[in-house]
């Protein structure tokens, strides 16, 4: 009975120091990569809640954007062969999303139902470009 005792307790003291709270959950952040492989250049990210509308605000621009945040050089927002890692989402219990890529030719690949908790990242390859919308 002793060793039960004990070894709930144990158990407890380890939940209780690994658990989050309810604050630290706040500062959590949904990350999700995207790698660009299609030979050509991306302009745009965008991510939204799984199966809702709209597509939220891009997360990265090309220099050819004239709004705030637009890049200074010629080069594109992710160029082929780069990766970069963007914040999907700020709740770690909706982890659920359709990730939308736009090219600097006006097309764009979509990936739907994306779970950012369990996959890093999307390789965007040329099947993906090619079959763009």
């Amino acid at each position: 009975m002793l060793k039960h005792t004990l070894f709930a307790a144990v158990i407890a003291l380890i939940i209780g120091i690994a658990a989050p709270t309810p604050g630290a959950w706040a500062k959590l952040k949904v990350m999700y990569g995207i790698e660009n492989a299609t030979g050509e250049s991306i302009k745009q990210i965008y991510f939204r809640q799984s199966g809702t509308a709209p597509w939220g605000k891009g997360e990265v621009q090309s220099d050819e954007e004239d709004g705030e945040g637009a890049a200074e050089s010629d080069e594109a927002a992710l160029a082929d062969g780069d990766e970069l890692e963007l914040e999907a989402g700020d709740d770690p219990k909706k982890c659920k999303f359709d990730v939308k890529v736009e090219f600097d030719d006006g097309k764009a690949a979509i990936k739907m139902g994306v779970n950012a908790c369990l996959e890093e990242k999307w390789t965007v390859i040329q099947e993906d470009y090619d079959r763009r919308k």
